[in-house]
């Protein structure tokens, strides 16, 4: 089930992806897609619903997925970027799906990375990963505008 906590990631996660689009458009003003924040957005909500699996939330995911179709051409990474995050929920349920996610991936020239990853999530961690937090968002934002300046 959501919580206010989902509720608050999401909305930073869109809150940074309207504000994300300029300096992408300044930094890349021929792209023909929108920048990769809107198709974590759609990802999260499809993956939410994979791993909530109520009414609602799988509701919210067929409404991203059906965005994500409609939308396929102007998302950086199409629909096979917004199903990825789903495919991985899915990989880490059971071993019988972990092909799912790879098999993805390859579509989009990134299987090695969700293997590699895969393996690294299952080994034991002798340190402490600091979480990404909101400065994370800010960070995107941030070195956008910065390698625009820099090609000025």
């Amino acid at each position: 089930m959501f919580s206010e906590c989902n509720a608050r990631y999401l909305g930073w996660l869109l809150a940074f992806s309207l504000l994300s689009e300029l300096p992408y458009r300044l930094l890349s003003p021929e792209s023909a897609t929108l920048n990769v924040m809107p198709i974590l957005s759609l990802g999260l909500l499809l993956a939410w619903g994979i791993h909530h699996a109520d009414r609602n939330s799988l509701f919210l995911a067929a409404t991203a997925l059906v965005v994500a179709l409609l939308l396929h051409r102007q998302l950086m990474y199409g629909v096979i970027g917004v199903t990825l995050p789903a495919a991985c929920v899915l990989g880490l349920k059971g071993v019988r799906w972990w092909l799912l996610p790879a098999a993805l991936a390859m579509f989009a020239i990134a299987g090695a990375a969700v293997l590699l990853g895969v393996a690294l999530l299952r080994q034991p961690m002798s340190c402490t990963v600091w979480p990404v937090g909101r400065w994370g968002y800010w960070f995107y934002l941030g070195h956008l505008a910065a390698i625009y300046l820099m090609k000025l």
